[in-house]
């Protein structure tokens, strides 16, 4: 099990993130791939042991919830049952013979873990709240009873808010993100050491 001292200093970094960062200008949703580059430095300089978290998403309306449950499929659904998320396998079978998927993007997405827990700062990217989809900010999931840095995997469910749910599946075995653009640039020193400071101050209640 985690040790306290580093859930506070999880909770911190949820906390301590910058509105905005790293969100792209064009769809306005948030970058997964550069959002876990920084955050994987800054745990580093923490000196909290993790792992970038490669995976597919599901998250469900309290309706879609319910017939997802019963096992309809999404097809049947009615108008106000509604999913989204992201899954590799899918993106690859749907790509088209004139744009193949391409083995230096990466269809899935990124958080980061520990032994037994995860930390995910773009899963706004996935909300909808017209659709009753709700996400308040960053997600932190401690004290998990598996392991979603192992190599096989794992799946963790949580609850959202009006009844909806979020579901991961880990796919470590994907690492077709590495190759990417986002995760081989440089990171300013100076953003990194702004938001360690701010973990700091609000780990000493300032």
């Amino acid at each position: 099990m985690t040790d306290p001292l580093t859930v506070l200093a999880l909770e911190a970094l949820v906390m301590a993130w910058p509105e905005g960062l790293h969100v792209d200008p064009v769809t306005g949703r948030g970058s997964c791939i550069e959002t876990t580059l920084i955050v994987s430095r800054v745990l580093t300089r923490m000196e909290i042991e993790h792992r970038p978290m490669p995976c597919q998403v599901w998250l469900a309306n309290a309706r879609g919830r319910e017939f997802a449950d019963a096992g309809l499929p999404v097809a049947d659904w009615p108008q106000d049952a509604y999913s989204v998320g992201v899954d590799p396998d899918m993106a690859v079978t749907q790509a088209s013979v004139s744009e193949p998927y391409s083995l230096n993007a990466f269809a899935g997405h990124l958080a980061v873990a520990g032994s037994d827990w995860v930390v995910d700062l773009t899963v706004q990217q996935f909300a909808r709240p017209d659709k009753g989809i709700v996400i308040d900010g960053g997600l932190l999931a401690d004290g998990l009873p598996i392991d979603p840095t192992a190599d096989e995997r794992q799946m963790i469910e949580g609850n959202l808010r009006g009844g909806g749910i979020i579901r991961y599946i880990t796919r470590n075995e994907l690492a077709s993100w590495r190759r990417t653009p986002a995760w081989r640039q440089d990171v300013e020193g100076g953003l990194i050491e702004a938001v360690c400071e701010s973990m700091i101050d609000r780990l000493a209640g300032r």
